[in-house]
């Protein structure tokens, strides 16, 4: 299966994965990623925000901190895909404008 579904995926997504990386054969530009961070008190959501992270030759995600280049990728994903979503930061840390009750995020 393997290298009938690599030719299949260069068919339908346009990439071939990368031979040396046999742990995450997905897209190149996949590898700019982020794990998403909840904070919740009583009440529920306080607030969201994202870590900004590549993924490495092993396919996991390392944290790139806040000046990373994913924080603009994400952002113009984002925009492109219309989703409304706006990243603020605060300190080190990059929140989701308007999740939760937290009012630096709103």
């Amino acid at each position: 299966m393997g290298d009938a579904w690599a030719r299949r995926r260069t068919e339908l997504y346009g990439f071939a994965p990368d031979p040396d990386m046999p742990f995450y054969p997905f897209h190149p530009e996949s590898r700019d990623t982020v794990v998403a961070t909840c904070r919740f008190d009583r009440g529920g959501l306080v607030e969201a925000g994202i870590v900004p992270c590549r993924i490495d030759d092993a396919g996991r995600p390392v944290p790139q901190g806040p000046d990373s280049p994913v924080v603009d990728y994400v952002r113009d994903i984002t925009t492109r895909a219309r989703l409304g979503a706006r990243l603020v930061r605060r300190g080190d840390d990059w929140l989701v404008a308007g999740a939760g009750s937290s009012e630096e995020t709103a």
